[in-house]
């Protein structure tokens, strides 16, 4: 297990990520853990608007099960949040693996800021891998500085300061620091909880200025929120997650509040280059949860994540979304932004596929796909799959009129549309929800977590919203001609190629293409398995 404390690096590791760092004079090595002050998830509290929405929902279904509602819609998703960050009374702990310093990142930001203001006591856990992009050590510490709110970093790296000596740690130190935390959850009150596979950042709820995501995630009441919180304990008492308050320990709350006021100024300024689209006051969302808690379908729900010790000992999303799959008996529905199977998964599509069960795959082109390499690596498997009589579609980076109603674009959309959403579907039953991708990072390095549901309902509006993304105006079917090439169909459209997004694109995947691009950061199964 990988303690926090500051032991002997290679001389290599530390002279390339010095040298990494020498055109922008910024980087600087992590300081000496501190002793964590242990703490818990929050009692629920009996009153409040959250308590009533539990309430509602608890009378209506019963206490044994959960309440379950899809989060789809780009809108959503951001009015979601902020209700349960206004709404919330005792505690809020949020776990999450790329937080944005643009619009939507500072203004979610600011509210659990106003949220502890006001007495909520906030527990922040952030993964550390593209963290330095968006907020530096300091300005970390200074939100940490606020009395009722506390910062950790999971998995730190030694090298502080920009991204090129993060990637370089990883390359040279794997072992340590290439596990990731790829969880991403919010927990209000100890009452709602959201699971999902949104980060924050603009273009996850439809702001963005060049692409935009449709994603995908679920929130929940009843007996599971407690397995979340539980869950969120584990990680943050985890030795993987070092305190923040260890960087700058004698930063002050009068520092927060000119870095707030000057954030503040810039939430205004990217909200008017936007029309004021969204409202960045808090906000009374007692009629919004009323309408989510009659919308809350009844199931039972469990939660489920990877352990957080580092290297992690145990992989029990991957294994039982697996095993989940080779329950089905009429329909299996995977969603995901990037898939490259290991042989476990091959066997279990083929033994469903011989017992005549429809199983449909849904994911991004090319064009609408934002890692070239993982699609590289998932171009190998595509007639495998197909000659295992898998249906195929690629989401287009243009997708169609029916797609608009879960982007939340402005008048001038963006040239991109991705599909970032991931998912289990059986037999219009059963469901896994959560932050789990099918490329080899989320099978064999990062963390992920989950809620495994049977919910026919539920189960039911996610089908129906993966069958309007996978119609023919947001989606290429892909086939295979007499020939064994591959053919991409939309209506009447058929093309030979590629679907890409630009010329650019077009040369850079006819280069790649050749090549097998799997590597320590974006691993297969060969690569954990040894072989060529």
């Amino acid at each position: 297990m990988r303690k926090l404390v500051l032991g002997k690096r290679t001389n290599l590791l530390l002279v390339m990520a010095a040298l990494s760092c020498v055109p922008i004079n910024s980087c600087h090595t992590l300081a000496p853990a501190v002793e964590k002050v242990p703490s818990q998830s929050v009692l629920a509290p009996g009153t409040g608007v959250l308590a009533g929405v539990a309430g509602k929902v608890r009378n209506r279904i019963g206490a044994r099960r959960s309440g379950l509602v899809p989060v789809i819609k780009n809108s959503d998703a951001l009015d979601y949040r902020l209700a349960l960050i206004d709404s919330s009374r005792s505690g809020l702990d949020i776990r999450m693996f790329i937080w944005m310093k643009d619009l939507t990142g500072r203004l979610l930001l600011e509210r659990v800021l106003q949220a502890a203001d006001r007495g909520v006591r906030v527990r922040l856990l952030l993964d550390d891998l593209v963290l330095g992009l968006a907020f530096t050590d300091r300005q970390l510490a200074m939100i940490n500085a606020h009395p009722l709110v506390e910062v950790r970093i999971y998995n730190p790296f030694s090298t502080r300061g920009r991204m090129p000596a993060h990637v370089l740690e990883m390359a040279l130190q794997p072992e340590e620091t290439n596990q990731r935390m790829h969880n991403k959850s919010i927990i209000a009150d100890n009452t709602l909880a959201l699971i999902s596979g949104r980060n924050v950042g603009d273009h996850y709820f439809g702001l963005g200025g060049r692409y935009n995501l449709i994603d995908l995630g679920v929130m929940v009441s009843g007996p599971v929120v407690s397995e979340i919180s539980a869950g969120f304990d584990r990680y943050w008492a985890s030795e993987s997650c070092y305190a923040v308050a260890a960087l700058y320990p004698d930063m002050t709350h009068l520092a927060l509040q000119r870095w707030r006021a000057e954030s503040n100024a810039k939430i205004v300024k990217e909200n008017r280059k936007l029309g004021n689209r969204i409202s960045t006051e808090k906000q009374d969302w007692s009629r919004v949860l009323s309408r989510l808690s009659r919308r809350m379908h009844a199931g039972n729900a469990r939660f489920v994540q990877d352990a957080p010790e580092v290297p992690s000992p145990a992989r029990p999303v991957i294994e039982q979304a697996i095993r989940l799959a080779a329950t089905s008996r009429k329909d299996l529905i995977l969603v995901t932004p990037y898939i490259v199977p290991d042989q476990r998964m091959i066997d279990v599509i083929s033994q469903v596929r011989k017992r005549g069960v429809r199983v449909r795959l849904l994911l991004p082109s090319i064009g609408s796909n934002n890692h070239l390499v993982v699609h590289n690596q998932y171009q190998k498997y595509r007639k495998i799959l197909l000659r295992l009589g898998v249906e195929i579609y690629e989401f287009k980076h243009r997708p169609g009129q029916s797609a608009h109603r879960y982007l939340n674009e402005g008048p001038q959309p963006t040239h991109k549309v991705g599909l970032h959403a991931k998912a289990v579907l059986v037999d219009s039953r059963y469901a896994y929800i959560g932050s789990l991708n099918l490329d080899g990072r989320a099978m064999f390095v990062n963390t992920e977590e989950g809620l495994f549901i049977d919910s026919p309902p539920l189960v039911r509006e996610l089908g129906d919203s993966m069958d309007v993304l996978m119609q023919a105006e947001n989606a290429w079917r892909l086939t295979l001609d007499a020939c064994g090439d591959l053919l991409w169909a939309s209506g009447d459209e058929v093309r030979r190629s590629e679907p890409t997004l630009n010329l650019f694109q077009s040369v850079l995947e006819t280069v790649l293409r050749p090549f097998s691009l799997r590597s320590v950061l974006f691993p297969d199964q060969q690569l954990f398995n040894g072989s060529p």
